[in-house]
Formats: C-alpha cells, sequence, structure tokens
C-alpha cells in the first residue's frame, strides 16, 4: 500500500471516529448529560467586573490578628446528601466543626440568607416572598454581618452566582460586590455555573492585601433546574430514562408540564421519575464538591489560621410531599441544611445542638471577638426553632396549581415534634424522631394541642412585624 494511501485511510478513520464522537456527545446532551463547557469569554468578563470592583473599593485599615473569613453558600444543598462520604468536602470536614441539626429559617435563598445576614427571622427582617410571589428588599435600617465586619476593619467581598442578590438588598455592608454582572453563559440555566464562581473566588482570594476579607460566595448549582455533569462523581452517572430529553431544564415544556401536574396534585410523581430527579440533584452534588475542592485545596493560600464556614442556604424537593425544586412548603427536606466551620473558634468534631441559621452570625462574631448584631425583637419561643414561608406561587399560578401555595406556613420544631401552622387552617404535627420524612401526621396527642397553642400565640404576637401575614 502506498504512503498517501495508508494516510488517506488513517483520515477517513480519523473523520469516522470523530463523527462517531460528536454523535454519542449528542446522544448524551439529548438524554440529560451535559459535559462543561468552560466558557473563557464569559471567565475574562467575570474577571474584569471583579478587577474594576476592586479598583474602586474604599481602602481599610489593617486590623490587627484577625484572620480572613470565607462564607460558602450553597443555594438548594439538604444536609441528608451534603457532603457525600468519601467527597472532597467530606475529607476537608474531618478537621472542622461539623454541625448535624440545623434549619434554615426559610425554604428559599434570599430569605434565608438575609436571616444569615441578619440573625433575624423572616418576619423581622421582612426580605420574604410576599403573598403575591414577589420578592421583597431587605430593610436598609437592618444591620447585617458585612457591615459589623467592615466596621473592624475587614474588606468585604461578595461573589453570587444568584444575580438578584445586590437588587434585594444583600450586598448591604459589602465594599466589593460581583453578581448582576454575571450573565449566564446557559440560556438553559438562571444562573452564573459553579466553575466560573470558583475562578472568581480564588481571584479574589490572590487579590488580598494587608487587611483581613470577608469573602461571601454563592453557589447556585444545587438549585433547580440540574442537569448531569458529565465526570465529576466518582462512578459514571447514567442518565435515566425517566429524565426528560435535555434534562431538568427550565426551557423545556415537557418537564414544566410534568412539573406542573405534580405540584397541582394531578398525579403522583413515579418511581422512575424520582429516581431521576435524585440521580440529577446528585450529579450536581458532585459537580459542586469538585469546585469545593479546587477553592479550598488548590493554590488558594487559605491556612489553618483562616476561619472557612460551608453552608447550606435552604434544601429542595426531590419529590417528597409531591413537591419539586427550591420554596412551596416547609418540610425538612428544603428546611435541614449542611454546616461545617473549620478555622479559630471551631473546635473540630460533631456539633449535635439544635440551630437555626440565625445564630450563625452571633457564633461567627463570637469566635472572632467581635461585638454581635442587634438582638432580635422576634424570638422564637423558648426551646423552638422557627421557620417561615409568607408567600409561594402568585395568583396568575393558581389556575396551575390550585389554592395549596396561597398560604403562609410557620414551622415550629421543638426536639423531635415539629408542627406546621397554616393561614388556611390545614396545620399538621409530625414526631420527627418516629418519622423523619413526614409521612404520619400525629392526630389527638396531647403535645399537638400544646404546641399549637404557643406557636398560635407566638404567631399573633409576630404579626406586627413587617413580612408577617
Amino acid at each position: 500500500m502506498r504512503l498517501h494511501d495508508l494516510l488517506f485511510g488513517l483520515a477517513c478513520l480519523a473523520a469516522v471516529a470523530h463523527v462517531g464522537w460528536l454523535l454519542n456527545a449528542h446522544l448524551r446532551a439529548q438524554a440529560g448529560i451535559q459535559p462543561l463547557v468552560v466558557d473563557e469569554l464569559a471567565r475574562a468578563d467575570d474577571r474584569l467586573s471583579l478587577d474594576e470592583a476592586l479598583r474602586v473599593a474604599p481602602a481599610r485599615d489593617a486590623a490587627a490578628d484577625l484572620p480572613d473569613v470565607v462564607l460558602i453558600v450553597l443555594g438548594g444543598a439538604r444536609a441528608d446528601r451534603f457532603p457525600a462520604p468519601g467527597s472532597a468536602t467530606a475529607a476537608w470536614a474531618e478537621d472542622a466543626a461539623v454541625f448535624t441539626d440545623v434549619l434554615a429559617p426559610a425554604p428559599y435563598l434570599h430569605a434565608s440568607l438575609a436571616s444569615l445576614a441578619t440573625g433575624l427571622l423572616p418576619g423581622e427582617h421582612g426580605a420574604i416572598l410576599s403573598p403575591l410571589g414577589v420578592m421583597r428588599t431587605l430593610p436598609e435600617e437592618r444591620t447585617t454581618l458585612a457591615e459589623r465586619l467592615q466596621e473592624a476593619g475587614y474588606r468585604t467581598v461578595m461573589l453570587s452566582a444568584a444575580r438578584s442578590l445586590a437588587g434585594l438588598g444583600l450586598d448591604q455592608g459589602f465594599d466589593v460586590v460581583v453578581d448582576s454582572q454575571l450573565a449566564p453563559a446557559d440560556e438553559n440555566l438562571p444562573y452564573a455555573q459553579g466553575d466560573r464562581i470558583t475562578a472568581l473566588a480564588l481571584a479574589a482570594l490572590e487579590a488580598r492585601g494587608d487587611a483581613p476579607v470577608f469573602l461571601q460566595v454563592v453557589y447556585a448549582d444545587a438549585e433547580l433546574p440540574w442537569v448531569i455533569r458529565d465526570g465529576y462523581c466518582e462512578a459514571p452517572v447514567e442518565a435515566p430514562e425517566a429524565l426528560p430529553p435535555g434534562g431538568m431544564l427550565r426551557t423545556r415544556r415537557d418537564f414544566r408540564q410534568t412539573r406542573a401536574r405534580i405540584l397541582g396534585r394531578h398525579r403522583m410523581p413515579t418511581p422512575a421519575e424520582l429516581d431521576a430527579w435524585s440521580t440529577a440533584y446528585g450529579s450536581e452534588l458532585c459537580f459542586l464538591d469538585a469546585q469545593l475542592a479546587q477553592l479550598l485545596t488548590e493554590g488558594a493560600g487559605l491556612d489553618d489560621g483562616d476561619l472557612v464556614l460551608i453552608v447550606g442556604s435552604h434544601g429542595q424537593y426531590l419529590g417528597e410531599h409531591q413537591l419539586l425544586g427550591w420554596g412551596l412548603d416547609v418540610y425538612q427536606e428544603a428546611l435541614a441544611v449542611p454546616v461545617l466551620a473549620r478555622g479559630p473558634g471551631f473546635a473540630p468534631g460533631q456539633v449535635d445542638t439544635p440551630l437555626s441559621l440565625i445564630d450563625l452570625p452571633g457564633l461567627l462574631l463570637d469566635a472572632l471577638g467581635l461585638p454581635g448584631l442587634p438582638a432580635p425583637r422576634l424570638t422564637p419561643p423558648p426551646g423552638t426553632r422557627v421557620a417561615e414561608l409568607h408567600g409561594a406561587l402568585g395568583p396568575d399560578r393558581q389556575p396551575i396549581y390550585g389554592r395549596r401555595f396561597a398560604r403562609s406556613r410557620r414551622a415550629f420544631v421543638n426536639g423531635g415534634r415539629k408542627l406546621l401552622l397554616s393561614s388556611d387552617q390545614r396545620h399538621e404535627a409530625y414526631d420527627l424522631t418516629r418519622d423523619p420524612h413526614e409521612q404520619d401526621p400525629v392526630r389527638g396527642a396531647d403535645w399537638v394541642d400544646g404546641l399549637r397553642d404557643e406557636a398560635a400565640a407566638w404567631a399573633q404576637t409576630a404579626s406586627g412585624f413587617q413580612g408577617a401575614r
């Protein structure tokens, strides 16, 4: 065989192989598998936005003996799914304080993050969903954790994949904010992917000066919609047949229709759908774990003298209670969140003390030896943690989903007992010790009446605060 014939044959084989690879990639994408595409142009724009914000930020006086603080917020991370055993985050947490019983004060990002910033319940800080489903802005008179750290000499930086935070007043106290500048590179996703957030966080840490830095990083990959990221989980992930073509994307009409029918209680999710949603969600958590591995261990310059917290802002429903995604109700799947803290003031080990995210600002400031935030006027009943949902879906969606979501709900958790107090009088009670997934409502027990009376009296007192119904 002549040389040019051999070369021609090899070129044909290479072309066929390339076409086969493209076809396989296309079929995998149609099945919901999404290989990560690194958008270098978007990353360059992100870096320009950060550099400009750093350039115009006010200078801070160096504060002696104060560690850098990195607060990593994972929107949508559930305590029962994150960190996964054997993950990079789980390995990092071996030297961290691991809080095993923490509840979010709201089942969606912006209200929960406002509580994490202020130490206040949603009914007091006011940054909540209105009864019409409109997000309200955090009032300027609320004092935030970032403002307290500014006063101590910290340069404060917020990087957020959720683009609406600054517009909702959650930028209070931050010298540098990069969120609304981060246009999603993928039209199917309403947020900037985690790889871009990680790159920005590494750049912000690299740009540290003499003053200590408070860096708040918000990831949104665990929020619905979920896609299966190729190559991030330890074992290969195959897209389940029940996953709609193209994945669980907001632009997919078939998925929107499926979700609407389930939320509207027109049908139950099938076992195959439950498995598909759990698989897609788990794949996103693998992707997040890979981002944290970069941020925490690869050249970020963090050391044992720095204080790092990883916090879930709220959970996600994966079909439980005929719910899917964020918000919507105050069951444990949306409230139980992971909290890991490593650095000065936090001894490694498991911490079983029941906490709410409203307790974290006080714990962090205490660890730094700094003054706390103003005391709340609206405090939960003794021994009880409260989570609030003041609105969910607006009236325009009620014909689709019914009046199930046209109500306010509060969860009261006291030990293993939980009461859901509802504005439509459809209250529910659960024994979480016996029934952690809230499948079997308790009726007729003495403790139910006692907790309901206490909760109703508290709710009546709370009704005078901004945001409460």
